[in-house]
């Protein structure tokens, strides 16, 4: 098997990572994930002091395509347009916004920080809108033609003529099991716009001597025609939807930190979604791992109790204040009305005498 990890760019062997082509047909939004695979997490097997787990180092970059399944390099490096740099762990991310549509493709190209350093990975895209995101397979790219040097056509007949040997195979199996269950050859009804035809029945055989029954009478060549096999589907990885609840025990730290993030279960990691990620979830997993703790949640209550006693007690104090502020107010308005109550006597006591209809005589 021909090597994948060429390392990044700046080294002489970028060309022969993978690379894999991103189609969009609208505006979307853009999620990558690279996953590392096959990790050895589980160290208690381990002689000795308790070891990290043997993470790589991977990264990956998006770069300005060339056209349909066109690789980019080797001789000339790529257009980069977003850089996921290289992190030891179980994974990266990256969010690269808003993307518009671009003829020439987008090209994801995932790397190891050392060249020649080979592991299985996942690479996941989430978007908004359906979009395609497959692997650059140049032999799509090859004319047509009856006499070619170039090895790559050899390579694409050799594959369709195995294609069609295994179709082949396939419906001759069906044939036999067909004429096993003597179900194989002219229906009993005949041919369409042809009388039914019938076959002569052997007569009793003597005891020590066989009559072969005679032949049927000769068809005009028929047509049979046959089914052939369902095309067989391409298995594409495609990327997992992430689920609105729980994921399983095989869920790695990035799965955990997307459903945690996606807080309102529609499968899509809004702004509003990674701040408040960012502001209260983040907060409880110090070590980053996608996991809390129950050290980490007896952490985040003591702080969260510490701080609700400081507001509480604020609160009391601007409760109290406020309160003394209303007492001081109310005995305010008790020495106004008392004020406008005798204002109000004093008046009625020195006031002249009125008419019936109380207006002053003059």
């Amino acid at each position: 098997m021909n090597a994948t990890a060429g390392g990044p760019l700046d080294g002489p062997t970028w060309g022969k990572n993978c690379q894999f082509q991103l189609t969009l047909f609208g505006p979307t939004r853009v999620f990558l994930f690279l996953e590392a695979r096959n990790v050895k997490t589980d160290m208690r097997d381990v002689e000795g002091l308790q070891t990290e787990p043997d993470y790589p180092t991977l990264g990956f970059y998006v770069c300005q395509g060339l056209g349909d399944h066109v690789l980019l390099g080797p001789d000339e490096k790529p257009k980069v347009l977003y850089t996921c740099h290289a992190k030891r762990g179980d994974g990266v991310y990256l969010e690269l916004g808003t993307l518009q549509p671009e003829p020439l493709k987008y090209v994801v190209i995932p790397f190891t920080a050392t060249p020649n350093v080979e592991h299985s990975y996942a690479l996941t895209l989430y978007t908004d809108l359906e979009c395609d995101f497959v692997k650059i397979d140049p032999n799509k790219n090859l004319a047509p033609c009856v006499q070619c040097t170039d090895p790559r056509s050899f390579a694409r007949v050799a594959k369709k003529l195995a294609a069609l040997e295994s179709k082949y195979a396939t419906l001759m199996r069906k044939e036999a099991r067909l004429k096993a269950a003597n179900k194989f050859g002219l229906p009993r009804g005949g041919m369409p716009d042809q009388p039914a035809i019938a076959y002569a029945q052997p007569p009793a055989a003597a005891p020590y001597a066989y009559a072969p029954p005679p032949p049927p009478p000769p068809l005009a060549a028929p047509q049979y025609a046959y089914a052939p096999p369902p095309p067989q589907q391409q298995q594409q990885q495609q990327p997992p939807a992430p689920p609105p609840g729980g994921g399983g025990g095989s869920d790695t730290a990035v799965d955990r930190m997307f459903k945690a993030a996606d807080v309102d279960g529609d499968g899509y990691v809004s702004m509003q979604d990674m701040e408040n990620f960012r502001r209260y979830y983040q907060e409880v997993d110090t070590d980053a791992d996608g996991k809390i703790s129950a050290d980490e949640i007896k952490r985040a209550t003591t702080a969260m109790n510490a701080k609700g006693a400081e507001q509480q007690a604020a609160f009391d104090a601007r409760n109290a204040a406020l309160q003394g502020e209303i007492a001081a107010g109310a005995a305010d308005l008790s020495r106004l009305l008392e004020a406008v109550r005798r204002a109000q006597e004093a008046k009625s006591a020195g006031a002249p005498p009125t008419s019936a209809r109380g207006r002053k005589k003059r």
